[in-house]
């Protein structure tokens, strides 16, 4: 008992002298949606899921949780209706609020319902403009903080890198696309129910059959299908495990921007 002891005021020693002491994590790229993503409002607050990257390969990815702050490109838009049918868009400043949520490819956007309702707003959603990037915000005990050189590398000449590779990178990213949409028609949490994911698939569908390719709907397709498949074992949940498929899509065009900013090193 004595010796569990020692070991467990060991271990609370390092907690104290190191817990909290890290690095800031990498700046992430927020790509461009092309269109404005619903927002579902649940428990107070209204969110979806977006698309990110790493700009910064030699930082580490966010834990889930981490808060960030948009910066630079065309910024990000609320596109709104009003309670009384008006179409209205707002800035984004002082209004979302910026999560990671899985590592580097993937960050949830989320305003309080009730400011929503403070400026008579019914229905919101969340358009992402060409070249956007998160900042991670600095928290006190940070042992290697962003410095400022580093946020004007990554979100200048790194950034517009990221764009011309993945914000802009053909069937890959349509498909990701296409897989956030149906991500976001799924409960956040739990099992969702066969009417639940078939509804997701079909308001994915019509809101990109306009505008992705059908070879980037078929992948979309696959993937959905191979998901059903795995949920049915009980092994992952639908959102689990279409939330690892978009990150794999995203991941290799993020490789792709790794190499190249290796290459040109």
């Amino acid at each position: 008992m004595r010796w569990v002891l020692r070991v467990l005021s060991g271990v609370a020693l390092v907690s104290a002298t190191f817990g909290g002491a890290q690095a800031a994590p990498q700046v992430l790229g927020l790509i461009a949606t092309n269109d404005a993503v619903p927002l579902t409002c649940k428990h107070g607050e209204c969110a979806a899921e977006f698309t990110a990257i790493c700009l910064q390969p030699d930082r580490a990815s966010p834990a889930p949780g981490k808060i960030y702050k948009a910066a630079g490109g065309e910024g990000v838009t609320v596109v709104a209706q009003t309670t009384d049918g008006r179409e209205m868009t707002l800035p984004a400043e002082g209004l979302v609020t910026y999560t990671a949520l899985r590592g580097h490819n993937a960050v949830r956007l989320s305003i309080p319902g009730r400011r929503l309702n403070q400026l008579g707003i019914k229905h919101a959603a969340l358009k992402v403009g060409q070249m956007v990037s998160l900042i991670p915000t600095p928290m006190q005990g940070d042992t290697r903080p962003q410095s400022v050189a580093e946020i004007e590398l990554a979100t200048g000449p790194f950034r517009q890198l990221a764009a011309k590779l993945v914000d802009n990178g053909g069937i890959q990213v349509e498909t990701a696309r296409v897989t956030r949409d149906v991500l976001n028609g799924l409960p956040w949490r739990g099992r969702s129910t066969a009417e639940q994911r078939d509804a997701a698939w079909q308001r994915a569908l019509g809101a990109k059959a306009a505008q992705a390719s059908q070879d980037a709907l078929a992948r979309a397709e696959r993937a959905f299908r191979d998901c059903e498949e795995v949920s049915a074992t009980g092994v992952l949940t639908m959102r689990a495990c279409l939330g690892s498929k978009h990150d794999s899509m995203i991941g290799m065009l993020n490789n792709e921007y790794w190499d190249a900013l290796n290459a040109g090193s």
